[in-house]
């Protein structure tokens, strides 16, 4: 087993509640780099309602791939005020670093938000929509009525 899988076994995400047109999602936090580079690896999948948040903290591009995952997901990508700006939706997951997609972010994204895969069609997700991130730590963001009307 590699180290990776062993450090699966162990990490502890904290959790935290997101919504999107009034649908919550319980998201894990990756708010440390072993636990934005570990993700959802070695995963056996997520519900509906389940998913990961990467919080960088600050905004700039970050691709994201699927190595070693299991199963494929939505990647959105939020700026600081939690406005999608990209999505990608059924992402496949990969097992060999040489033939691994990148998926890749603008430049302006703060969070990824990782959904089961065909969440973000379900859901209506498009860019210019807002994720609403009550209690993600480091959210820098402003809310405005307007902004909650739009999702």
């Amino acid at each position: 087993m590699c180290l990776t899988a062993i450090f699966f076994k162990t990490v502890r995400f904290r959790k935290a509640e997101a919504s999107f047109k009034g649908k919550a999602f319980r998201l894990d936090i990756a708010d440390s780099f072993p636990k934005k580079m570990l993700g959802l690896m070695y995963r056996e999948g997520i519900k509906p309602d389940e998913g990961m948040i990467f919080n960088f903290g600050r905004t700039g591009r970050y691709d994201i791939w699927m190595l070693n995952m299991k199963f494929p997901i939505d990647i959105i990508w939020l700026d600081k005020d939690a406005n999608i700006i990209k999505i990608a939706a059924d992402a496949q997951p990969c097992h060999s670093m040489l033939s691994c997609k990148a998926y890749a972010s603008p430049g302006n994204a703060m969070y990824v938000v990782e959904l089961a895969s065909g969440t973000a069609k379900a859901g209506g997700m498009a860019e210019g929509s807002r994720f609403i991130l009550p209690n993600i730590k480091g959210f820098h963001g402003k809310y405005t009525t307007d902004n909650h009307a739009r999702g």
